[in-house]
C-alpha cells in the first residue's frame, strides 16, 4: 500500500475538511449516506497502512497459517463428516485475512485522533502495543487448532463426540458454562457432534471435558485431546475407576492452569476419557504436547518450566515439544521421556505422536 499511515491520515482529514456534512465530535458522530462510502475507504485505508508499516513481515510470518489451516479444516470436515468446525470469531478472522483483522482493532483509536482525544504519538504507542499483543494471541490459539485439526487427520478419526457439562443454571453446553457453586455431580456421557468447537470462553467450568472425543481407526482406541485446562468448581461423583488421577495441589494452579500444551488421553471406552479435571483432582494424561510458536521461547528456564508441568502430570508415554521453527543449539541436562518435534506447518512430521502409542517409543531428538 503506498504511502505512510500519517500520509493517509492526512488523505482522510483533508476529505473531512472537504465535507462539512461529516461531523467528528467527542461524543457523537455524523457521516452523510452520499460520503460514507469513500470516507469508510479512507478511513480502512489508514488502519492498514498502519499495521503495514509498524509490521512489515507480517504478510510473511502469516502466509503458512492462512494456507494451511483452511486445508487442513477442509479434509477433517470431510473425514468426520462434519457440519461445522468452530473458532472465536476473531481467530477465524486473523486467519482468513490477518491484515484486515489486527487492523479492525484501531477502529476506536482512529476515530479518537479524529475526535481530537489523542495526538499521533498515543496512537502509534498504543496501536503497536494492541496490535502486537492481538497478533501473538491469534496466532498461538490458531496454531493450538491446527494441531487438534492435523491430529485428527492422523489418528484417522472417526465417530466425533463431545461430553455434554452441567451449569449452574441448569442449562448444557460444550465445556463453556460458567459454574461458581461447589456441587457434587455426575458426568455425563459422550453423545456425538456433527460439530467441533474451539471456542472456550468461560474462566471457570463445573468440570474441564475433552475438546474432542474421536474413535482412532490408526490405534482401534478412542482419542480425547484438550487445550485450555481451565479451573473446576464443582466436583465429580463418577469419575472413570479406570484412569489414574493426581490431586491439584495449590502449587501446581499456575503451572496446570496455564495456555501452551494439550493433554491426550486413550482408552477403550469413551466414558474413560470424558473427564479431564474437577475442582480438586486431574486425569493423568497419556501424553502432553506442548507447543511454541514463538522464535526465541528456547532457553532453560523455559525447559524447566516444561519439566515441572511434565513432572506434575506424569504423562504415561512422556511429553512432546511441537515447535514451529529450528531450535538452536543450547545445552542442557537430558531430561527424561521429553522430546522436541520441529513441526512447522507439516503435518507428517507430527507422525511421531501418533507411533508413540503403537511403537512406544518417539523417533525424535530428546531433551
Amino acid at each position: 500500500m503506498p504511502g505512510t499511515w500519517q500520509e493517509r491520515l492526512a488523505e482522510l482529514e483533508k476529505y473531512i475538511l472537504n465535507h462539512p456534512r461529516i461531523v467528528i465530535e467527542e461524543t457523537s458522530v455524523t457521516i452523510p449516506e452520499s460520503a460514507r462510502a469513500e470516507f469508510y475507504r479512507l478511513f480502512n485505508a489508514v488502519r492498514k497502512a498502519f499495521v503495514s508499516e509498524k509490521f512489515p513481515l507480517l504478510d510473511k510470518t502469516t502466509a503458512s497459517l492462512s494456507r494451511h489451516y483452511p486445508e487442513v479444516r477442509q479434509d477433517v470436515l470431510r473425514l468426520l463428516e462434519l457440519d461445522n468446525i468452530v473458532l472465536a470469531e476473531a481467530i477465524e478472522r486473523f486467519i482468513r485475512d490477518p491484515l484486515d483483522a489486527l487492523a479492525g482493532l484501531l477502529w476506536s483509536p482512529l476515530f479518537n485522533i479524529l475526535k481530537r482525544k489523542i495526538d499521533l504519538v498515543a496512537f502509534e504507542t498504543e496501536g503497536v502495543r494492541v496490535i502486537k499483543e492481538a497478533y501473538h494471541f491469534s496466532y498461538y490459539k490458531s496454531y493450538e487448532s491446527w494441531l487438534e485439526l492435523a491430529l485428527l487427520k492422523l489418528f484417522k478419526s472417526k465417530r466425533l463426540q463431545r461430553v455434554p457439562v452441567p451449569a449452574a443454571s441448569d442449562s448444557f453446553d460444550h465445556a463453556q458454562s460458567e459454574a461458581i457453586h461447589l456441587k457434587l455431580s455426575p458426568i455425563y456421557a459422550p453423545v456425538e457432534s456433527m460439530k467441533l468447537s474451539f471456542v472456550r470462553s468461560q474462566p471457570y467450568t463445573s468440570f474441564t471435558v475433552p475438546d474432542f472425543i474421536i474413535y482412532s481407526e490408526k490405534l482401534g482406541k478412542y482419542v480425547s485431546a484438550r487445550a485450555g485446562i481451565h479451573e473446576a468448581r464443582w466436583i465429580a461423583t463418577d469419575a472413570s475407576q479406570n484412569r489414574d488421577w493426581l490431586p491439584i495441589l495449590n502449587e501446581h494452579i499456575k503451572a496446570i492452569f496455564t495456555p501452551g500444551y494439550i493433554l491426550i488421553f486413550i482408552a477403550d471406552a469413551p466414558e474413560d476419557i470424558a473427564l479431564i479435571n474437577d475442582v480438586n483432582k486431574i486425569c493423568r494424561p497419556d501424553l502432553i504436547i506442548e507447543f511454541r510458536v514463538q522464535e526465541d521461547w528456547y532457553s532453560e528456564q523455559e525447559l524447566r518450566n516444561i519439566k515441572f508441568r511434565h513432572d506434575i502430570l506424569k504423562p504415561v508415554r512422556g511429553t512432546c515439544i511441537v515447535t514451529r521453527e529450528p531450535v538452536p543449539p543450547l545445552e542442557s541436562d537430558r531430561q527424561d521421556n521429553i522430546h522436541i518435534l520441529e513441526v512447522g506447518f507439516n503435518q507428517l512430521k507430527l507422525k511421531p505422536v501418533v507411533d508413540i502409542f503403537k511403537f512406544k517409543r518417539f523417533h525424535c531428538f530428546q531433551v
